[in-house]
């Protein structure tokens, strides 16, 4: 987890990796490894998810939801991104891993989604 600036460039490291990702503020709260490891899925409590190149660092998607994210999880194939959002009326959102549009919403009628996981199958 890693505190970010309101109005500061966040600056990530993971290993050896650094980049520089300006669109996201808040806390981070969820990654993903994109199956080739050449993008990320990144999702914050101040609810904002994105999909990012990690070099060099070039958000491709972001949105901001209604409430935190709570865990996001790239598919076994790579084609898609499920999102748990804190909120019951979005809940879960499956999105297109290559532009972020929304494929699915699965909203929650009660409980929290804390964490995600796909099926090898999926």
């Amino acid at each position: 987890v890693m505190e970010l600036e309101e109005e500061a460039h966040a600056i990530h490291s993971i290993g050896k990796l650094h980049f520089e990702v300006e669109e996201l503020k808040g806390t981070i709260n969820a990654i993903s490894w994109y199956p080739d490891g050449k993008l990320i899925a990144v999702g914050s409590d101040s609810s904002q998810a994105a999909l990012v190149r990690t070099c060099p660092g070039e958000v491709l998607f972001e949105d901001t939801y209604s409430a935190v994210i709570e865990s996001i999880e790239y598919s076994p194939d790579g084609e898609r991104v499920a999102v748990a959002i804190l909120d019951r009326d979005e809940g879960i959102v499956i999105l297109d891993s290559l532009h972020g549009n929304v494929l699915k919403k699965y909203p929650r009628k009660e409980g929290k989604a804390r964490c995600i996981t796909w099926t090898q199958d999926s």
